[in-house]
């Protein structure tokens, strides 16, 4: 419940911040939580992170330059997060955590020593055939990056 209201804070925070800029609503949004649980005297850190990730709108349907500006940071963001991802999986030497702000800010807890947890929306329409299969298809990548490290999950 705790959760929820914050959850819920940062998501009114956001819309007014986003009508008082005048700015698009497709954002991302992180949320972190740093749970303390104290056991016979020792306190134990988590970290839990909740992002929602803006979908990836097609440039071309047109709009205004702040829009499209947006629409590809959205972009830019979304394809430097499955760059990450991407690297994870392959076990490459270098990660490339410090291309956007997103992957900065996600980079200890996205290693393989974490746990991660995806929930992907998904449209039935026909119509959102291709948006779907993008969203499973980055889901999927997002725990295959998780399962490199533990493969017991």
């Amino acid at each position: 419940q705790s959760f929820l209201k914050v959850y819920q804070t940062a998501k009114e925070d956001r819309m007014s911040f986003l009508k008082s800029t005048n700015r698009s609503l497709k954002h991302h949004l992180l949320v972190t939580l740093r749970p303390v649980r104290v056991v016979n005297g020792e306190a134990h850190h988590g970290k839990l992170n909740f992002v929602d990730l803006a979908g990836n709108e097609d440039g071309k349907k047109g709009g205004s330059q702040s829009k499209n500006l947006d629409t590809n940071c959205i972009s830019h963001s979304l394809q430097s997060l499955g760059s990450v991802l991407h690297a994870l999986n392959s076990h490459a030497a270098q990660i490339p955590y410090k291309e956007t702000k997103i992957t900065q800010l996600l980079q200890d807890s996205m290693n393989p020593s974490s746990s991660v947890m995806v929930m992907t929306c998904i449209a039935p329409h026909p119509k959102f055939y291709q948006d779907t299969h993008n969203s499973l298809c980055y889901a999927n990548k997002a725990r295959g990056s998780a399962k490199t490290g533990n493969d017991s999950q």
